[in-house]
């Protein structure tokens, strides 16, 4: 068990270093873009971490390949909503997802549920938004978990309101949450 507890004790300690580290990457500069010119990756590299803006990024390149057909489109209280099938490729359509569009609210939904999962937009969404030339990430769509510097300084906290590691108890279920999240990210 004491082994056990030094180890841990160590990859927390390389967890706040890396994370610490991260911050500072994220204060100097901005990420590297492929293209450039787009203007909603433009907005995604400054909002988002340098990690997550790669991920946004291959996001919108494997969108770039997509196909999509305009279903329905259907006037509602909220706007003009469409309704899209995007496919990998026109001749198969395999792997067909349904998007609905929002146009007015730039309210998205798409049948993959990588949003809702993950919190990251997914390749068929933003083939959609680059269909109706949607400039900027939604505000609605940008949560603070990935913003650049969503992560506060750490607090000096007294010895009563920490755990038996040293560390409150909140930050470290907000470690371990950004840990696992990390962890599914870079397992896709």
């Amino acid at each position: 068990m004491f082994d056990f507890y030094n180890i841990f004790c160590d990859v927390v300690t390389e967890w706040r270093i890396k994370e610490k580290d991260e911050n500072v990457k994220n204060k100097d500069g901005f990420p590297e873009m492929y293209l450039p010119h787009v203007s909603i990756l433009q907005h995604a590299s400054k909002i988002y971490t340098n990690n997550l803006y790669k991920v946004f990024e291959n996001e919108y390149i494997k969108g770039g390949g997509c196909c999509q057909d305009l279903l329905s489109s259907s006037v509602t209280p909220y706007g003009i909503e469409h309704t899209y099938v995007v496919y990998k490729n026109r001749l198969s359509k395999k792997f067909e997802f349904v998007v609905r569009f929002n146009l007015r609210e730039h309210n998205i939904v798409c049948d993959c549920k990588k949003y809702s999962e993950s919190g990251i937009l997914c390749c068929h969404c933003l083939r959609i938004f680059n269909v109706h030339c949607v400039a900027k990430v939604p505000d609605q769509y940008i949560l603070k978990q990935w913003i650049r510097l969503a992560r506060p300084p750490r607090a000096v906290v007294g010895v009563s309101s920490s755990n038996a590691f040293g560390v409150p108890g909140s930050i470290w279920r907000v470690q371990m949450h950004r840990q696992f999240e990390a962890l599914l990210l870079a397992s896709e």
